[in-house]
């Protein structure tokens, strides 16, 4: 018996040092992954990753490596297979990845079906950005030959948001403007921008401007709009860069002024 728990200790020993070994190894690879300079290291970042299969994002990590050729041949059909691995031990990274392929095909057979119950099982544990995924497929019609189903769209569209989506937002505004399920309708449109916009998304402060009108009558709402213009072009939005181009020169200077004064409290939000 003192024998046999002797061997059961150095046995549980044994695995939590692998254990510690494993997660040191991911860290390590993690933090030389995300600081994006890991160029002659390729194949010290493969060798942590490997360390630390064990550990169910390492898998994903492996993949990343695989689907990118770092310290390896790229092989998407292999960074697939890793992914998937991820995937059924719980990594909700390598889920949305794996989502990701499976709905253009990459690296294997095209599986939209396939992909939609991965992103609910990972949306029902709380996650938001599977269900921003939900609703760009049923917006799109990705699930159905490219037939939308903006019901379905709007109640994942809804989650994500809830949970701080701006491009879900984004979306349901519009979805609202365009009256795409159901009649349409400014305010809400202008409710669910305003949200994404003062949160510093670009699209959103885009389509806010345009909703409000920078030639409207009203000097309070033409005035709004061209601080979301100036915001959405700050974000690097292609439209809003031209629009401000077109207008410059027709704009109150003093307006144009204020509105670049104002934009500038936006601009301390993150990016999205």
């Amino acid at each position: 018996m003192k024998i046999a728990r002797l061997v059961a200790c150095a046995l549980s020993g044994f695995v939590f040092a692998l254990a510690v070994n494993a997660e040191t190894s991911f860290a390590e690879a993690q933090s030389i992954l995300q600081t994006g300079k890991y160029q002659g290291r390729e194949q010290e970042l493969l060798h942590l990753f490997t360390e630390a299969r064990d550990h169910p994002e390492a898998l994903e990590g492996m993949g990343y490596l695989y689907a990118n050729g770092i310290g390896v041949e790229k092989n998407l059909a292999k960074a697939r297979r890793l992914y998937t691995q991820a995937a059924e031990r719980g990594s909700i990274p390598a889920t949305i990845q794996l989502a990701q392929w499976m709905i253009v095909g990459r690296g294997g057979p095209l599986d939209v079906p396939g992909a939609i119950e991965l992103l609910k099982a990972a949306r029902d544990k709380g996650y938001g950005l599977p269900a921003q995924m939900l609703g760009e497929i049923y917006y799109h019609g990705q699930h159905a030959e490219g037939q939308p189903d903006y019901e379905k769209a709007i109640a994942e569209f809804k989650i994500a948001a809830g949970k701080g989506g701006l491009d879900a937002m984004n979306y349901l505004g519009v979805i609202a403007r365009d009256g795409l399920y159901g009649h349409t309708d400014a305010v809400r449109a202008g409710e669910w921008f305003r949200a994404a916009a003062e949160q510093g998304h670009g699209k959103a402060a885009l389509n806010l401007a345009l909703l409000l009108d920078i030639r409207h009558e009203d000097l309070h709402r033409r005035e709004e709009a061209l601080q979301w213009m100036h915001l959405a072009a700050a974000c690097n939005e292609p439209a809003a860069i031209y629009y401000l181009a077109d207008f410059k020169d027709v704009i109150d200077p003093n307006e144009w002024a204020d509105a670049e004064k104002r934009t500038k409290k936006f601009l301390t939000a993150p990016m999205r």
